[in-house]
């Protein structure tokens, strides 16, 4: 491996610092708030829209990917981490549903009970798998009322001006980088993903 691959490999696992954190926060927040605030509504009988329903179907089987995970890797593991500078299994958890509670946030203004606190304060793991159920529910349900409006629908945020398409795409991409993360953790402590054996 060349100095170059070697330190790339070492960078890919670095959390980002807390400006980019923000930014990508606010970024995702700020498109849903736009959305949630009435600017893109759509008249009630407006065609439902597939690219809605098809990020749900993606959002449900990654949602289903982690809470199996969460299960199956046991509580004595959740605090291993690869390296002191990065996030440990728990906290990987905790950042996916603080990440969902601002989803939920921006569209509906609050959290709802039993998502108004913050998951980085809950050290039992079944407290913290129940949130994070709980947290993706309910951005199912927000997101569900969207389903009138295009892919194509423009929005502003921290940003600049970008498409509902893009946005959903990147909060999609969000999954996949730490469910990727996860899986590579649960390997490192001895734990298959349920849906690879």
């Amino acid at each position: 491996m060349s100095p170059n691959s070697e330190h790339h490999a070492r960078s890919a696992w670095q959390q980002p610092d807390s400006r980019q954190r923000k930014s990508a926060a606010t970024a995702l927040v700020v498109c849903f708030v736009v959305l949630a605030s009435g600017s893109l509504a759509q008249a009630p009988d407006s065609p439902r829209s597939p690219f809605i329903d098809d990020f749900l179907t993606i959002e449900k089987g990654y949602s289903s990917k982690y809470v199996d995970l969460a299960k199956a890797i046991p509580a004595e593991h959740y605090d291993w981490r690869p390296d002191d500078q990065v996030r440990s299994i728990r906290e990987v958890l905790q950042h996916i549903v603080q990440t969902n509670q601002g989803l939920i946030q921006g569209l509906s203004g609050g959290l709802p009970e039993g998502l108004d606190h913050n998951p980085a304060d809950i050290a039992n793991r079944d407290e913290l798998i129940t949130m994070l159920e709980a947290s993706f529910s309910a951005v199912r349900e927000l997101v569900k009322g969207l389903a009138g409006t295009p892919a194509s629908a423009p929005l502003q945020s921290g940003t600049g001006s970008r498409t509902l398409g893009l946005n959903v795409l990147a909060n999609t991409q969000h999954f996949g980088e730490h469910l990727g993360q996860l899986v590579a953790y649960a390997r490192s402590v001895g734990v298959t993903p349920p849906w690879s054996r």
